[in-house]
């Protein structure tokens, strides 16, 4: 009873905290709602989500110096955390380190659609759907929060500062690598390129498919496995948030998709369409889960995208009745990730608490 009271509080102030930062125009609301869900993450026991033991007990191996039995990390994320625990050495410190990137890069983002979405709504998706995942696949997690922190220099075409995010988050996870089809997506984001610009994405393809050819084998060759064996494991919430996106997607196909010949590029109608582009393809990627094992989490660095693409949803006036299937939809999932155990955050203990 005392972790649903806590999970439901935590939401309560990060939900204010939001509706706060909107109305105030004001992001250190946003950040302090970050800070709350860094706390509880990082002043978690050992005992609370799936691979958080697991993590301990690599951080210990680390702290003495035995990186070679920390099996299946990236050796740019065993020295990462080696620089960490000379710091402290303290496995709730790391917890908290991580969560902190995590959560912070993340809401610094969303904060950058303020004015076209709802933050209240982004969050709520954010929490009931990403937060506890971070106690499971942690140092991806960090990788996402990196890779979707620098879609931002994407809008003004910073496309370098871009690829040195992914790479960032490469030392946290290798498969953050697949951040790189952002920049291919641009091209049916911008329609309407002109020859320099045609040219530059050649140039810049070419040099990323020589990059991934010659280095491809080394970064990928442990994921080959997870495609060895097809499970067929069909769930419905997927399903559910396909037909939803079909069903907005056409409603509001004037407000998120149409740019007509003679219209501007701004802000808005750039994300309207690259947003949903994004989501799109992130839903795409995580039904892979259903049928090969842990390949859903390829999909995460774009899924992500559905906290803006909901928040957006939630802020326009042109969808009715769908406004209140999501409200409806995001609130139960909410409601389970409070009272449920899916990424093992059930029976949440503060690591002073441990038995």
């Amino acid at each position: 009873m005392q972790t649903y009271i806590l999970y439901s509080v935590v939401f309560l102030i990060i939900i204010m905290m939001t509706r706060l930062a909107q109305i105030k125009n004001s992001k250190k609301y946003m950040i302090y709602a970050a800070m709350v869900l860094t706390l509880l993450a990082g002043l978690r026991d050992s005992s609370v989500g799936l691979d958080t033991q697991g993590y301990a007990q690599i951080f210990d191996y680390i702290a003495e110096g035995q990186m070679n039995l920390a099996y299946g990390l990236e050796t740019s994320f065993k020295y990462i955390c080696f620089v960490l625990l000379k710091i402290w050495d303290n496995d709730n410190f790391l917890f908290f380190v991580f969560a902190l990137i995590t959560n912070v890069l993340i809401f610094d983002r969303i904060w950058d659609f303020k004015d076209q979405i709802s933050l209240p709504w982004a969050i709520t998706v954010y929490y009931a759907g990403f937060y506890f995942v971070s106690y499971n696949i942690m140092r991806q997690c960090v990788a996402v929060a990196i890779v979707f922190y620098a879609t931002r220099y994407l809008y003004n075409k910073k496309y370098f500062r871009f690829l040195i995010g992914v790479l960032l988050a490469c030392f946290f996870h290798k498969s953050s690598v697949i951040g790189i089809a952002f920049i291919f997506l641009e091209i049916f984001v911008r329609k309407r390129l002109s020859k320099e610009q045609i040219r530059r994405f050649v140039l810049l393809i070419t040099i990323v498919l020589v990059a991934i050819v010659g280095f491809g084998a080394v970064f990928f060759e442990k994921y080959f496995k997870y495609f060895e064996d097809i499970q067929f494991n069909f769930g419905a919430l997927l399903f559910v948030k396909l037909i939803l996106f079909v069903l907005i997607a056409i409603v509001t196909r004037s407000e998120l998709v149409s740019l007509g010949k003679d219209e501007k590029y701004d802000f808005a109608l750039y994300t309207g369409r690259s947003i949903k582009l994004y989501y799109f393809l992130g839903i795409l990627l995580t039904m892979l889960g259903y049928l090969f094992s842990y390949m859903d989490r390829s999909g995460t660095y774009y899924y992500i995208f559905e906290t803006v693409f909901i928040g957006k949803v939630m802020r326009s006036k042109s969808v009715g009745i769908v406004k209140l299937l999501i409200a409806i939809l995001y609130l139960i999932l909410a409601i389970g990730t409070i009272f449920g155990n899916g990424q093992g955050q059930g029976n949440y203990l503060f690591f002073w608490q441990q038995i």
